[in-house]
């Protein structure tokens, strides 16, 4: 017989020996296998870009590895405009990210995608470029929080000596994210964070 999970948020109190009591917390340990390094079109190889905007169906990867955060890039220095794109979270619940082409600059998205569902490329003055998408090294947390609580993080089992980069979100599960100081190399994350 399994032991139904713990609820973290349900309200118990600790209570100090001042006699003033606390909320209890939890420790969370999310592990993720082996996430693969960055990979700058892995999502949508090169896809040229003409006068009229382009809607894609029929993308190179659509499931991604863990819920991680996209990348837009365009190929040619005039490639401007908003990439437009859908998908599901964690939670299989559909979301959009809206991410702006800079040129040849790699622009990284906020949000944690599980899956993509479709791309909106942008319209350009003159069909010249193209563009790609690829997926970050942000990985997606298990958990909505109000403030960073993330307290330690390891790669390849070797507890990383800077701090990650967090972002929460206390509604939007697919703005938790986790960004390691080092880059992901497809070998074991782990990160401890309090609940």
């Amino acid at each position: 017989m399994s032991l139904y999970p713990y609820k973290p948020d349900f309200g118990q109190r600790i209570q100090d020996v001042s006699g003033l009591p606390l909320d209890r917390s939890f420790i969370a340990h999310q592990t993720w296998g082996t996430p693969a390094a960055l990979a700058g079109s892995a999502v949508l190889s090169g896809t040229a870009l003409g006068t009229a905007a382009i809607t894609v169906t029929t993308l190179t990867l659509a499931t991604l590895d863990y819920p991680r955060n996209l990348t837009v890039i365009g190929v040619g220095t005039a490639t401007a405009g908003t990439v437009a794109i859908t998908g599901t979270n964690i939670l299989d619940a559909t979301i959009s990210e809206n991410i702006v082409l800079n040129g040849t600059v790699t622009v990284a998205g906020s949000a944690a995608f599980k899956t993509i569902t479709q791309a909106v490329l942008p319209a350009q003055v003159a069909a010249v470029g193209t563009a790609r998408i690829g997926y970050g090294d942000k990985l997606g947390l298990k958990a909505t929080l109000a403030h960073n609580t993330v307290i330690a993080a390891s790669l390849n089992n070797v507890r990383e000596a800077t701090a990650p980069t967090v972002a929460v979100n206390a509604t939007s599960i697919h703005y938790n994210t986790v960004l390691l100081s080092s880059a992901l190399d497809g070998t074991d994350v782990d990160v401890y964070y309090l609940l």
